[in-house]
């Protein structure tokens, strides 16, 4: 399932989201996009509608669309406590929220007292028996990892104060087994 989003190019008023609008571009948002994805997408959209849509109103060749009130929504501010992830949430909320926050201010958990940043993960859908947070099997490549729903698995991660890495290498320094918490 994807998500799409609208990029508009709308006049500026004193009100908020408020102006007529000079143009839009819709952008589909696929469960593997992340923040950087979807701001490199807008950023050639919104080049595009500087081309084409401004241009066209400069000239005087394109009237500007009253915008419907009704249907702004405000974003509130992401707090820093929010980073941290609750293994009690859903795998699927967790990938979400890595995958949103990678442009910041990024995800982390806890991994024997010290952060440990998440950067690529894998929502997978099943049962588990064990309590969020439990390591619920070790491989080459990733750790799966028991969520409030479904299992997160963990590809790249970053450990405090280190540098970004694969799971494959987070593993000859740290050893991991199935039983392990995180979140503690």
């Amino acid at each position: 399932m994807s998500l799409q989003v609208a990029f508009l190019l709308q006049k500026m008023v004193r009100k908020l989201d408020a102006g007529d609008i000079i143009g839009i571009r819709r952008v589909k948002i696929t469960p593997e996009m992340n923040a950087l994805e979807l701001h490199d997408e807008l950023a050639r959209l919104g080049a595009e509608l500087l081309q084409v849509e401004l241009m066209d109103y400069v000239r005087g060749n394109l009237a500007p669309t009253p915008q419907d009130e009704s249907q702004v929504t405000l974003a509130k501010k992401i707090e820093k406590q929010e980073s941290q992830i609750d293994w009690a949430t859903s795998a699927k909320a967790i990938d979400g929220k890595v995958r949103g926050f990678v442009y910041g201010p990024g995800t982390y958990t806890l991994l024997q007292g010290k952060k440990l940043k998440l950067h690529k993960v894998k929502p997978v859908s099943g049962i588990t028996t064990v309590a969020p947070g439990t390591v619920t099997s070790v491989h080459e490549d990733h750790i799966s990892v028991a969520t409030g729903d479904g299992i997160l698995k963990i590809y790249e991660l970053q450990p405090e104060s280190r540098n970004r890495m694969l799971v494959q290498d987070f593993l000859k320094g740290h050893p991991l087994k199935v039983g392990d918490m995180l979140g503690v």
